[in-house]
């Protein structure tokens, strides 16, 4: 009798796999998007005022250098 090759699959599931870990019911992803969240208690808290805006000014020194083009390639023969 000829030996078995290696690589016929097993039965049942597959080994290399992780375990099928059973799911419950679908989670919404955003807590805000439950239809059963409690809007009211969350409107009453009173949240602190925002901080003054961060005015973004440019680097000193010379403004960066603007990047110069390349020249375009050209395909040239080389004769020896």
């Amino acid at each position: 009798p000829e030996p078995a090759p290696a690589n016929v699959p097993l039965p049942g599931p597959d080994p290399r796999r992780a375990p099928a870990k059973s799911k419950g019911p679908p989670m919404p992803k955003a807590p805000h998007a439950a239809p059963a969240a409690p809007s009211p208690p969350l409107a009453s808290q009173q949240l602190a005022p925002l901080p003054p805006p961060i005015d973004v000014k440019p680097a000193p020194g010379p403004p960066p250098a603007k990047p110069k083009p390349k020249p375009p390639l050209v395909l040239t023969p080389q004769n020896p």
